[in-house]
C-alpha cells in the first residue's frame, strides 16, 4: 500500500534521503571530475614528450645528412682535380693512318687479310694458297683483301690492279693493263670439297679489255699461272670454248673438265667487272651473287 504524507513537515524531513536526477548528476561531476583534469593533463604531458622526442631524432639524421653531403662534397672536388692533374700529364695518343679498305663487289661469308711484303719474295702461288684455304664445311667464299705498307711497316690500303699484279707474278699486255683502275678483289670459292681461285677486276673500257685478251689468249694460262694456286693443271694448247651464262658470255680453257681445273674468263656487263676463275663452277657462283648484289 503507497505510503501517505498528511503534511509538508513531514515531506521535508523524508527529502534529505529522497534521490533525484539532479542529485545523481551532481553527484557523478563531483566524483569524475578530477578523473578527467588528470586524464587530460597526461595526454597533454604525452604529446609533449612525443615532439620532443621526434625533434630530437630528425635534429640526429639532419646532422648525418649534412656530414654525408659535405663527405660527398669534398670526393667530387678530389676527383675533378685529379681528372684535370691527369690529363695535363697524360702524353697525346699517337695518331694511326685510317687503313682504306674499299667495298666488296659483292657478300663474301669469310675475308682474310694479309700484307703485300707476304707475297713478294718466294713463291707467292703458294702464300696465297696458304691464305686461300677454307676450313669450314659448306658453300663458301673468303675474300683476300691485300693491303700495301709504309716505311714503317704499318698498313695503308688495299693494292690496287697494277700492284696486285706485280706481287704475284701475273703478265699482261700494256695495252689491256690500261683498261684496269681502281680495286682488285682476289678470293677463294669452296665447293664439293675443293677450293679454287679467282680474281675480279674493275675496267675501264671492257670491250677493249675483252679484244686484247682475245689477242692474247693463247698465252693467258702462262701469263695467270697463280689462279691455279697449288694445283696447276697439265696446260696444254686448246682452243677456248665460247658459253653463256644467265645472258654472262664468257671463255674457258677445259684443262681438266673432270676436276673443273680450267681457266674462265669474262666481263659482267652491268658493272664492267672482269672475272678470272681456275674453275667454271666458281665463275658461275660469281655470276650469280653478282645478280645478288645488283
Amino acid at each position: 500500500m503507497p505510503v501517505e504524507f498528511s503534511n509538508t513537515t513531514e515531506i521535508q524531513k523524508l527529502g534529505a534521503n529522497v534521490r533525484t536526477m539532479k542529485s545523481d548528476v551532481s553527484e557523478f561531476l563531483a566524483s569524475t571530475k578530477p578523473s578527467l583534469i588528470k586524464i587530460l593533463s597526461n595526454q597533454i604531458e604525452e604529446e609533449r614528450a612525443g615532439r620532443a622526442v621526434r625533434l630530437s631524432f630528425g635534429a640526429h639524421y639532419a646532422g648525418k645528412i649534412g656530414a654525408a653531403l659535405v663527405i660527398l662534397a669534398s670526393i667530387g672536388v678530389l676527383a675533378a682535380g685529379g681528372y684535370v692533374a691527369f690529363r695535363l700529364f697524360k702524353k697525346a695518343p699517337e695518331q694511326t693512318a685510317n687503313v682504306l679498305i674499299p667495298q666488296p663487289f659483292f657478300r663474301t661469308e669469310l675475308s682474310e687479310t694479309m700484307d703485300l711484303s707476304e707475297l713478294r719474295g718466294g713463291s707467292p702461288g703458294e702464300k696465297l694458297s696458304r691464305s686461300a684455304r677454307i676450313k669450314e664445311t659448306g658453300d663458301l667464299m673468303k675474300r683476300l683483301i691485300i693491303l700495301t705498307e709504309n716505311d714503317g711497316g704499318e698498313p695503308l690500303r688495299a693494292v690496287n690492279a697494277e700492284e696486285f699484279f706485280e706481287a704475284v707474278d701475273i703478265r699482261g699486255t700494256p695495252a689491256f693493263l690500261k683498261t684496269l683502275s681502281g680495286p682488285v678483289m682476289p678470293l677463294s670459292h669452296k665447293s664439293a670439297g675443293r677450293t679454287r681461285f679467282a680474281v675480279l677486276l674493275l675496267t675501264n673500257d671492257a670491250n677493249r679489255a675483252r679484244a686484247e685478251l682475245l689477242r692474247d689468249e693463247h698465252n693467258l694460262a702462262f701469263e695467270w699461272p697463280v689462279i691455279f694456286l697449288d694445283q696447276k693443271p697439265e696446260i696444254k694448247i686448246l682452243p677456248y670454248e665460247d658459253r653463256i651464262y644467265r645472258n654472262i658470255s664468257y671463255r674457258i680453257a677445259p684443262f681438266d673438265p673432270v676436276n673443273d681445273l680450267q681457266l674462265a674468263y669474262g666481263v659482267f656487263s652491268a658493272k664492267d667487272y672482269l672475272i678470272f676463275a681456275s674453275s667454271e663452277e666458281t665463275f658461275r657462283a660469281i655470276i650469280n651473287r653478282l645478280y645478288e648484289a645488283s
